[in-house]
């Protein structure tokens, strides 16, 4: 359903690795999740996590450059960009921190 949503091509192999793509979301953003909610900082996760969210937003605008998805898509690169920049803000925050 989100890749008619985002004007992809819906094939078996497209939601099979749009699915792979999703499930590493969620896992890196429930690290992200549980090291923002750890009493004790965990700056490699929050780098890690924010270089993830760096990575998502280039593929996901290389896919509307490409014509893979449409112009729509490009509010969920601006949002992984904007979570990567605020990530790496953080992680340098709590590196020097300590």
């Amino acid at each position: 359903m989100e890749l008619r949503l985002l004007s992809a091509e819906a094939t078996p192999t497209s939601e099979h690795f749009f699915g792979i793509v999703g499930m590493f979301m969620v896992l890196f953003g429930g690290a992200l999740l549980n090291a923002l909610l750890s009493p004790a900082d965990q700056p490699m996760v929050v780098f890690w996590c924010s270089l993830q969210k760096f990575g998502a937003s280039a593929a996901v605008g290389l896919g509307v450059l490409h014509h893979i998805f449409s112009p729509l898509a490009l509010l969920v690169a601006t949002f992984d960009l904007g979570s990567g920049i605020l990530g790496i803000w953080y992680w340098r925050k709590i590196r020097t921190a300590g």
